[in-house]
Order: C-alpha cells, then structure tokens, then sequence
C-alpha cells in the first residue's frame, strides 16, 4: 500500500476515542504541574464509517451518531464496546445530533431523504417519531418535555 493510498484510507476511517489520565506517580505529579495531557486510546474505527456526534450519560452508556456505507449510524457503548444500534428509516434518515438523557431515554434529531425534519425518540427500547411543528434548523433537548426548536 503506498503511502497516498494509506493517508487516504486513513482519513476515510473515523475513530471514536476516549481519554484516560495517567495514574503513574510521575502522571500524577504532572498533573498537579498542570502539564500533563491525556492518553489518548482508540475504541472503534471502520473505514466507511464518519462519526458527527456522540452524547453520553456515564461511563456505560454512550450514543454516537454519523453516516456508514447504507445511511444513517447509531452506535451505542456499553462500557466495554461499541455496537450498532437500528433505528427507523435508517438508509433514509440521517441523524444530525443525539441528546441522551439516561441509559433508557435517547433522542435523534435529523432529516429524511425529502429533507424533512424530525425527531426520533427511543425509551425502554421502543422508537417513537415525531413530527416537528415548524420547519426546523436545530432542536435543543433538555427534557422529556422541554425541547426548544428552532426555526419557523
């Protein structure tokens, strides 16, 4: 593989990555210094793959959003690994940001193929979609029931 064909297939690939500070006394002390820079470590790449935004509640429970080979991307952690979550619509709907409030209750804002807005609601393992009232731009989720919508 030539190193054009490498650089490319690189920059094709998204990777998800956590951070982790050092716990080594020298780690520690570089720390308290205020120079110290995080681990970085890799936890899923998969060329094809463009990852646009991710939302978490904890250590256990984080949701990543982004566009793969057939459409729209839904990704869930669980603490141990990244796995693919089907949402409806999915080769039609692209999820444009994610907003998860607890370990059962995720919500997707993004656009059909007509470009048509709308919110996708998942609790407890069952999914919901709902309609937007205005022709919206972006949406603020902060709530089950205080969601701000911009647009008109």
């Amino acid at each position: 593989m030539s190193l054009a064909r490498a650089a490319s297939a690189v920059a094709a690939a998204s990777a998800v990555a956590a951070a982790s500070a050092a716990t080594t006394q020298a780690g520690a002390a570089k720390a308290a210094a205020g120079s110290a820079h995080p681990t970085w470590h890799v936890d899923f790449r998969q060329l094809g793959t463009n990852i646009s935004a991710i939302s978490a509640t904890g250590p256990k429970d984080a949701w990543a959003i982004g566009t793969g080979r057939n459409g729209g991307l839904l990704m869930h952690w669980d603490g141990r690994q990244w796995g693919s979550v089907h949402y409806p619509d999915q080769r039609n709907y692209l999820p444009s940001a994610i907003y998860a409030l607890s370990p059962t209750d995720m919500w997707l804002y993004g656009y059909d193929s007509a470009q048509s807005a709308s919110i996708l609601h998942w609790t407890n393992g069952t999914w919901k979609t709902m309609p937007l009232p205005v022709n919206s731009q972006n949406v603020l989720m902060l709530t089950d029931d205080n969601i701000w919508v911009e647009g008109g």
